[in-house]
Parts: structure tokens; C-alpha cells; sequence
């Protein structure tokens, strides 16, 4: 309508890429059952959800982390993991329901390709070594002032 129009407008094409949320949710999911599964009780990873849907998704990926990984700056192949291993361990929560909830938040989660997110998961997240110990200090800076970020963007979502 705006170009049919000829008024100016500015179009960002990493908006809406919907078939790129669903994936990225699908991958963090089966992280999440790899860790909980690693954790202990394979049946606990069993119908595992992540309290994270599509929207959660393309904020994180579009608006947090500007569409590239923390670590390569990179555009392509990208997915989300968790940061730093859990504290509380990868056991899963209990719905209501009864349906096992990973227990993660959009500000434990950041932007790698996947190439990234698997070696981070082998080095950080299933050996429980704190990220420090594996990058440089400009990724650790990159990463936190992110996060930072997701923390003050988080109050008016």
C-alpha cells in the first residue's frame, strides 16, 4: 500500500520470518530435552516444553540480537541457547497440567549459528563450564550487554 502510494518507507527484511522462528523454537526445544536428558532421567525429557513461543522467538533473534550471532556476527543459520548452564540443574517444572516445562527465560537464551550453539552446548552447557572460561572477554562483554538489553526491553513487552 505505502509503495503503491510512493510514500516513503523503510522495509526490514528480517521482520516476520516465521519459518525461521518455528525452527529456532523446534532447535531450542530439542536442546532443552538433550540437556534434561543429560541431566539424569531420560523420561524426564519426555513431552518437554519450553515456555517460549514464536513471537519469543523473533524478539530474541530481530530485536535483542539484531538478527546475528554474538559470537561470529554472522546472519545465517541462526538458532538460540542458553548462555550459561543452569543453576538449578535441567530438571523440568511441572504444569498444572502435567506437562514438563523446561525451566529457562528469554534472558538466559542468545543468538549463535548453529554450528555455534552445538559446540557451545558440548563445551559450556553439558560440561557445566562457565562461558568465561571459553571466550575471549570481548564475546563475554558482547553477550552480557545484550542480555542487559533484553532486560530493559522485557519491561515494555
Amino acid at each position: 500500500m505505502l509503495e503503491l502510494s510512493d510514500y516513503p518507507h523503510e522495509t526490514s527484511p528480517g521482520k516476520a520470518r516465521t519459518g525461521l522462528y518455528k525452527t529456532v523454537l523446534n532447535q531450542v526445544q530439542a536442546s532443552e530435552e538433550k540437556l534434561a536428558r543429560n541431566e539424569g532421567d531420560p523420561e524426564d525429557a519426555v513431552g518437554l516444553k519450553v515456555p517460549l513461543n514464536e513471537e519469543d522467538v523473533g524478539y530474541l533473534v530481530d530485536e535483542v540480537y539484531r538478527g546475528k550471532s554474538i559470537i561470529s556476527n554472522l546472519s545465517t543459520r541462526l538458532t538460540l541457547v542458553r548462555w550459561r548452564p543452569s543453576v538449578d540443574g535441567y530438571k523440568p517444572n511441572a504444569d498444572t497440567d502435567g506437562q514438563k516445562v523446561a525451566r529457562i527465560k528469554l534472558g538466559e537464551l542468545v543468538c549463535m549459528t548453529r554450528e555455534e550453539a552445538g559446540r557451545h552446548e558440548k563445551q559450556v552447557l553439558l560440561t557445566r563450564v562457565q562461558p568465561k572460561e571459553v571466550y575471549d572477554a570481548d564475546i563475554i562483554r558482547r553477550a552480557e550487554a545484550r542480555m542487559f538489553e533484553e532486560v530493559a526491553f522485557s519491561r515494555y513487552r
